[in-house]
């Protein structure tokens, strides 16, 4: 059976100067989760999050929270933001790294470890990790900035990346993702719709987050 639609708006596309608010927008709106882009300006191209922020917000929220760690050292911070209050933790399959043991390292902190694949990763670059990972990211623009146009030739690693985990694993797809790319996503197997302007964006958020998920369902189920 096919794993539930979720929908999980980027930190990095809201009024940062109303964090509270906006959270608190999405959360009555039926968001599951709030997603924090963590950038340290050398994997990715831009400074962003820490856990404080991830802290913070996991303190007035009952909202899940997923960081994705696009940084060099992800094994320095996967305690850090476990403490702060994440509930998933993606890292890199690009690192030069041990993946396996990444991943069992969240895990242990008893989290969901989610690993994240660029635009240009091939699927088969973490095969060997079935069993080894609750999430699977991809990205559908270049990592670093918000704002980017959706790019549709990742969207073909979905198909392959869902006959590989099964269905049991939630896919996400971040970038671009909105009421025009959403149907292309989900029918090619995603589930967790990682959206910014396509939320923040727009005049009333929480109604953003509902559309989001009605668009997924019509999806789905065509």
């Amino acid at each position: 059976m096919a794993r539930k639609i979720k929908i999980a708006p980027s930190l990095l596309a809201a009024d940062l100067a109303r964090i509270g608010e906006q959270v608190a927008l999405i959360e009555s709106g039926g968001a599951e989760f709030i997603h924090l882009d963590v950038m340290d300006g050398h994997f990715a191209p831009n400074l962003t999050f820490g856990p404080a922020i991830c802290a913070g917000i996991d303190k007035f929220s009952k909202i899940q929270i997923a960081s994705h760690l696009m940084v060099t050292n992800p094994e320095q911070f996967i305690k850090p933001f476990a403490d702060a209050g994440s509930d998933v933790i993606y890292f890199h399959a690009e690192l030069d790294a041990d993946l396996r043991a990444l991943a069992q390292s969240i895990r242990s902190l008893g989290i969901k470890a989610g690993i994240t694949l660029k635009t240009e990763t091939p699927a088969d670059v973490i095969a060997h990790l079935v069993g080894e990972i609750d999430d699977i990211l991809v990205m559908t623009v270049p990592i670093g900035y918000s704002g980017q146009e959706f790019m549709a030739e990742p969207v073909r690693k979905i198909p392959e990346l869902r006959k590989m985990f099964g269905e049991e694993i939630d896919i996400a797809v971040d970038g671009g993702i909105d009421m025009n790319t959403v149907r292309q996503v989900v029918e090619a197997g995603a589930n967790v719709l990682i959206a910014g302007k396509g939320v923040f964006g727009e005049r009333d958020p929480a109604a953003a987050v509902r559309q989001l998920r009605a668009a997924a369902e019509r999806a789905r189920k065509s």
